[in-house]
């Protein structure tokens, strides 16, 4: 039912526990491997029946989501996860559940938290991407990629834009699937846990390259949907301002 992509950089699967979840569960995962150091990953991959692609380098995320959804999937689900998402132990037959109940659903959301605080479903702003208030009835909200189940025949019209390399790849289909009013479920008894990069310990310049990345790809998201510039050049610069105050 469920195929799982997994995105992995510079990292051991040994120590994903994405990876180690769809071993230990027999999940036959599509393993995208972005690293730019060695590792033994493919021996990994081998080992758990997953379909190992070396990307050569880091080649971004939307470019290793698009490579694994040209591998053929029997599968009717995919799973997009972070390497470094934690999953609950029932987590495939909560899933199960959920589909039988809503088989009308293309996409499938989890609640994500990173530490107590909840990252995704999240409020997808005029002018930022921010966390649900307590009690708050949200419209217009967005999810990050790790833990959503895509029914497969939405991959059959939507590609991830390449021209995003990392930031608001997720944002951007959460986009498409609410202008093409596509069915989505939330699945509010699923939890997962997140080591989200945006409240991880960083160097300052780990901060400034994810920075740059950050500008980037902002900048793209925001001239494709039509937002308001001079606001986003005012979230670019606080951002360039923190990444700047690491030590």
């Amino acid at each position: 039912m469920l195929k799982p992509i997994i995105v992995i950089y510079n990292k051991s699967c040994e120590n994903s526990p994405a990876c180690r979840f769809a071993k230990e569960n027999g999940l036959k995962a599509i393993l995208c491997d972005n690293s730019t150091i060695e590792n033994d990953n493919e021996k990994f991959a081998a080992e758990a029946g997953f379909t190992y692609i070396p990307m050569g380098g880091n080649k971004g995320l939307s470019k290793a989501y698009n490579r694994a959804l040209e591998i053929e999937a029997e599968e009717d689900y995919y799973l997009i996860l972070d390497d470094d998402t934690s999953l609950p132990e029932n987590f495939i037959a909560l899933v199960k559940a959920h589909i039988e109940k809503n088989p009308d659903a293309e996409l499938l959301l989890p609640i994500v938290k990173a530490g107590e605080a909840v990252i995704s479903p999240a409020v997808l702003g005029k002018w930022r991407v921010r966390m649900v208030r307590k009690n708050e009835k949200v419209k217009a909200f967005t999810a990050i990629n790790s833990g959503m189940v895509v029914k497969k025949s939405l991959f059959s019209e939507f590609s991830y834009d390449e021209n995003l390399f990392l930031e608001y790849i997720d944002h951007d289909l959460m986009c498409y699937v609410k202008d093409k009013n596509k069915k989505l479920h939330i699945m509010e008894n699923i939890q997962l846990f997140q080591s989200f990069f945006g409240l991880s310990n960083q160097t300052r310049e780990a901060a400034l390259r994810r920075y740059n990345i950050f500008k980037s790809d902002f900048k793209y998201f925001v001239k494709k949907h039509n937002r308001n510039r001079f606001v986003a050049a005012l979230i670019i610069l606080k951002r360039k301002i923190a990444a700047e105050r690491k030590k």
